[in-house]
């Protein structure tokens, strides 16, 4: 049967979603995870023992201070759509954090993690998480599921107990999040926290997200109902765990990697857009990973008018690291100067446009 074909069979599913409003959904993810603690630490590992830490998230991405949210928030707020809400940001959590010292004390045999408030008052930031329930409040920030920690922990501990030295190194220096040589994975980091390679790593896994998800409810006393897998890698049987859990959708690009038994590459998942199983984003709003000349409103708008065009959801990928001044002010300045003309541009095409989280639009 032909791609037309196919698409042909299963309009039906798509008509939960047709709609003659205008919606926009933003998906911003990492919020809650660690990354570069600080620019005197990248500067120390970047280039040694096989480490790269020259990527844009080495460069802008760690917690989100008080005073990022605060601007973050008051761009978001001065935005309203058709029926006078705030534009508001679909917050993907990670709810922990590794405990480096109780790991580096079991000899990295086993892994030991810290959740969201230790996380927070153990880098000086507590204010901001406190912040959180003042965006929940005033609408512009709404939490979702993005796992318990941002780390692959079976493939972590495994180069750690090797004794790789550039894994040793950032270890150290309390990093994971950076680009290594001579991993010998399917990537040369430990982002994809979903990945494995056995059925024995899978079931770890699927223990931690579901503690993780059920760590989600109990902090923000609702149960998240999208979820995003770190990297764009899960297989079937977390999705159903997440699904037994609460989860409704899966925010998701086109096409998401599921783990292979082992091999080298990933199977391939497509997805249609226009179900509401699936929140595919289509429209791509990352000015930290963009060159600096890429027109990022232009870009963004046409894919959100593509979406929309359709009947559909705008849906928009943002990461965290976007909005983040904390080791370069700069970036979090310039971006929320672009953000503002980007929302500033979707209300002015739409002036019936409604601004609404991943999981509200599961609720209409």
């Amino acid at each position: 049967m032909s791609v037309v074909n196919k698409v042909r069979k299963l309009l039906p599913l798509q008509i939960k979603f047709g709609s003659k409003t205008p919606v926009v959904v933003f998906h911003s993810d990492d919020w809650g995870s660690i990354r570069m603690p600080s620019n005197e630490v990248r500067n120390a590992l970047h280039g040694r023992n096989g480490i790269s830490a020259d990527s844009p998230y080495a460069l802008y991405d760690t917690l989100a201070s008080k005073n990022d949210l605060e601007h973050l928030f008051e761009t978001l707020a001065a935005n309203r759509d058709s029926i006078g809400r705030p534009a508001i940001l679909t917050a993907n959590v990670i709810m922990a954090n590794p405990d480096f010292e109780k790991i580096e004390a079991s000899d990295f045999k086993e892994y030991h993690f810290k959740g969201l408030r230790e996380t927070f008052e153990e880098y000086g930031t507590s204010d901001a998480l406190q912040l959180w329930a003042n965006g929940i409040k005033e609408q512009v920030f709404q939490p979702q599921y993005h796992g318990r920690e941002h780390v692959n922990v079976p493939y972590w501990l495994q180069k750690l107990q090797e004794g790789h030295e550039g894994v040793r190194r950032a270890f150290d220096a309390r990093v994971f999040g950076v680009d290594f040589a001579e991993l010998k994975l399917r990537k040369n980091n430990f982002q994809a926290a979903w990945d494995f390679d056995n059925a024995e790593q899978e079931a770890y896994l699927l223990k931690s997200i579901k503690e993780g998800y059920q760590a989600f409810t109990q902090f923000f006393g609702f149960k998240s109902l999208t979820a995003i897998a770190p990297s764009y890698t899960w297989s079937p049987a977390m999705e159903r765990m997440l699904r037994k859990e609460g989860v409704k959708s899966m925010q998701s690009i086109i096409m998401h990697k599921v783990p292979n038994g082992g091999s080298d590459v990933y199977k391939r998942k497509r997805h249609l857009i226009y179900t509401d199983k699936y929140q595919v984003r289509m429209a791509f709003f990352e000015p930290s990973l963009m060159a600096s000349n890429y027109d990022n409103v232009g870009a963004a708008l046409a894919r959100i008018k593509q979406q929309i065009s359709r009947g559909k959801p705008a849906f928009i990928s943002s990461h965290r690291l976007n909005f983040v001044g904390t080791l370069d002010e700069s970036n979090r300045e310039r971006n929320l100067t672009q953000l503002a003309k980007l929302l500033a541009a979707i209300r002015k095409e739409y002036p019936n446009v409604l601004f609404k989280s991943a999981d509200e639009l599961l609720q209409s």
